[in-house]
């Protein structure tokens, strides 16, 4: 069986700034985790993506990747759970990197998922009494869209256990 190869698609900081909505940010992370290329595997040099999302491409003929979705929703909620018990650490303009590789058309019952924070120059000690809400709440918030995400999956027949 031949393995198409795709490139890595990089969004630069512009367009993470354009996302000012939660549907925007919900489109976002659709398209992410699509699995439909649109570029060619020929190509050498990363893709610049425009800052609009084209939901057209989540329609097509590959869909979502719902076990790295699944992946990624379970890396948060740990991240969730730290944060949860943090009362030493106050994070400002910090981010989340997700990244994923894996071949899905492969019977692996796991891609590679991986979800880092970065961005630390302005993480401050805190006084040890208050734990640091904003970013929690910025946690569940983008749980609850994986969740709606996954939820719309199973309602279309799309979402099955690997």
């Amino acid at each position: 069986r031949a393995t198409t190869l795709t490139r890595a698609i990089r969004y630069n900081k512009h367009f993470g700034r354009s996302l000012h909505t939660r549907n925007d940010v919900k489109n976002a992370l659709e398209e992410f985790f699509s699995q439909t290329a649109d570029q060619s595997a020929d190509d050498e040099k990363p893709v610049e993506k425009n800052y609009k999302i084209r939901s057209e491409r989540r329609k097509g003929r590959g869909g979502l990747r719902n076990r790295v979705i699944i992946e990624m929703r379970r890396q948060i909620k740990v991240l969730s759970a730290w944060f949860k018990d943090n009362k030493r650490f106050a994070f400002y303009s910090s981010s989340l990197l997700f990244v994923y590789e894996g071949d899905e058309n492969a019977e692996a019952t796991r891609d590679n998922a991986k979800l880092r924070m970065i961005d630390f120059a302005h993480v401050l000690r805190s006084d040890g009494a208050t734990r640091d809400t904003s970013y929690l709440d910025g946690l569940y918030g983008l749980l609850r869209i994986i969740d709606e995400i996954l939820s719309e999956q199973e309602a279309s027949g799309k979402l099955r256990e690997d």
